[in-house]
């Protein structure tokens, strides 16, 4: 089985609770391509099909990826990375947790990988493949949220 890797790279997006951002770490040779979200599949160009379904990918993450409440109420933050292959079939398969921060942020993050929309697979020679990826999701809670916490902790005496 041929796998390409893939790392998904994580930038702060606005509301500041996780984050995605995406880099490619192998060089792809010419007859090599990456998986791509299905509803990207009609644009040609494949740069442009890459950077629908990265922003898709990420929109997905950010409206379906959920803060855990004890993590939040605790002040978790942190990466959680998830392994998973995206098969020959464009479908999710073999999802684990590869880092975890606790308090349900891992179990979270691969509930949302498990539930990402179809893909188109990678290719190799023209011919399927599965691929292996790994993303990392940053939890981070608002600055003024955090501060409301520690305070609240202290006050506790905690």
């Amino acid at each position: 089985m041929k796998r390409l890797t893939f790392l998904i790279g994580l930038l702060l997006i606005g509301n500041n609770a996780f984050s995605t951002n995406f880099m490619l770490l192998d060089t792809l040779r010419l007859n090599e391509t990456m998986p791509y979200l299905e509803m990207c599949q009609k644009i040609k160009n494949e740069e442009n099909r890459q950077s629908c379904s990265n922003e898709n990918l990420v929109k997905f993450i950010v409206e379906n990826l959920k803060y855990p409440t004890i993590a939040r109420e605790n002040g978790v933050e942190g990466v959680v990375i998830i392994g998973f292959i995206i098969n020959k079939n464009g479908e999710v398969e073999a999802a684990k947790i590869i880092q975890n921060i606790g308090s349900g942020c891992g179990q979270a993050a691969l509930k949302v990988v498990n539930a990402f929309p179809k893909f188109v697979s990678g290719t190799v020679n023209n011919q399927p493949v599965d691929v292996y990826l790994e993303l990392p999701i940053t939890f981070s809670l608002p600055k003024a949220q955090w501060r409301l916490k520690k305070r609240k902790r202290q006050k506790d005496g905690n």
